[in-house]
């Protein structure tokens, strides 16, 4: 017996809640590292020696979101910043050690409340929601006029034969210009 398909608008309620979980149990695991900053270490660790304007762009924030962002880093001491050696009024960031150690406080504890959120679901159904989201993911792609807002600018962790965006037809031998 196969069960209704449910209305756009209940797929949309249960997104957001989805959402709303994941989100809260997030903050619960980084226990005092916001999510902007978890993000901030992850791009800074994928793409070492970076520009303020490039974490910026590689977010998706403001300039000025960004600094007041990178000082909090730095302040914590997980970031240093120093002038660009050939243009002094740009500033390039990068983890310390403390920083490397905190985001991998931090990725470990989001992948145990990924672990305990999909572990009642058995492997079988595990394996058929991944390819789900799969098919979901290389959907979205189809539809979406701006593919970039998708990446996950990857950098020297980058996997293109993993990538969806490569599979979906993106062009380069990596996903976007902002990962090589």
């Amino acid at each position: 017996m196969s069960l209704p398909t449910p209305p756009a608008a209940d797929w949309e309620l249960a997104w957001g809640l989805l959402e709303n979980a994941w989100r809260a149990a997030l903050t619960q695991a980084l226990a005092g590292l916001s999510p902007a900053q978890f993000r901030a270490l992850l791009y800074m660790r994928r793409h070492p020696n970076v520009t303020v304007g490039q974490v910026a762009g590689g977010l998706g924030i403001s300039y000025p979101a960004t600094t007041k962002l990178v000082r909090r880093l730095v302040q914590q001491g997980w970031v240093n910043r120093q002038p660009q050696p050939t243009d002094r009024r740009e500033v390039v960031v990068d983890l310390t050690e403390a920083g490397r150690r905190r985001l991998e406080q931090a990725t470990r504890a989001r992948l145990q409340v990924l672990e305990q959120m999909l572990e009642p679901l058995g492997s079988v159904r595990q394996g058929e929601l991944w390819r789900a989201v799969g098919e979901l993911l290389e959907a979205a792609l189809q539809v979406l006029p701006d593919r970039q807002a998708v990446c996950l600018a990857c950098g020297e962790e980058a996997r293109p034969q993993d990538c969806p965006l490569l599979r979906a037809g993106m062009p380069g031998g990596v996903c976007l210009p902002i990962c090589r």
